[in-house]
């Protein structure tokens, strides 16, 4: 599904007009940029992406018709709508994936304490090094550009190795429940 037709879903669930919610669905789908495959899902749709998307965007969004809307529906929704109907945590995604938590060989390391945080947030929600895989990679520094800012996701981009990038991590991620190959 594209990003303007989760859009308009998401006007006939929460109310205004779709370029109320367009920034967000493209935010969600981001991944696509990098390994445009339907396993780019594992980054951010499920419960730690509805978080990293809080942190980009604020805990709810107020649209044209000046409704308060979480933010968390907002990625569950897009989440739902993309993945069979389902809404998998970030441990569901990597759980059977054991054999990547060897393609993150280098955590990067911010001067900052609320980047590290970050950084470390899929492994600290999931105990699954392979979870790392979304802010220990080129796409993470996309995450860490929009959260943080052009410096720090220089500092950090300077630290991501080729082998990090997902476009050769996400082809060999494992996806066995049915939802994962979604709708």
């Amino acid at each position: 599904m594209n990003i303007w037709v989760h859009s308009c879903n998401s006007v006939e669930k929460f109310g205004g007009k779709p370029e109320d919610y367009l920034e967000i669905h493209k935010f969600i789908d981001s991944s696509k940029y990098y390994f445009y495959h339907y396993k780019h899902r594992a980054m951010l749709h499920h419960n730690l992406g509805a978080t990293i998307t809080e942190k980009a965007f604020g805990k709810s969004l107020v649209n044209s018709l000046g409704i308060e809307v979480p933010m968390k529906r907002i990625v569950e929704e897009h989440t739902r709508e993309d993945i069979s109907g389902e809404y998998p945590t970030v441990d569901e995604w990597f759980e059977e994936n054991n054999s990547l938590k060897e393609c993150v060989t280098m955590v990067p390391k911010s001067t900052s304490e609320a980047v590290n945080s970050f950084i470390q947030s899929p492994l600290e929600l999931t105990a699954n090094k392979a979870s790392m895989i979304i802010t220990c990679s080129d796409f993470g520094v996309s995450l860490i550009e929009k959260i943080f800012g052009m410096e720090e996701a220089i500092l950090i981009r300077n630290q991501i190795p080729r082998s990090q990038h997902l476009s050769n991590i996400l082809p060999r991620l494992s996806l066995n429940p049915e939802w994962a190959f979604g709708m």
